[in-house]
């Protein structure tokens, strides 16, 4: 659908993100805005293969 649409994976999923926040009700908005922590790991790779750090 987004392809058809002309929009990448992600651009669509922030469209539909947006329409679902508009719809919620205003006890719920509160908790929705609040902000999203994330957490990545970085793993280095050399040859194909993950690199242990020591």
């Amino acid at each position: 659908m987004w392809r058809q649409m002309g929009i990448n994976y992600v651009r669509y999923s922030q469209i539909a993100a947006s329409a679902t926040r508009k719809c919620l009700k205003k006890g719920l908005k509160k908790e929705v805005e609040k902000p999203v922590t994330a957490t990545v790991k970085i793993t280095p790779w050399e040859n194909g293969k993950p690199v242990k750090k020591d």
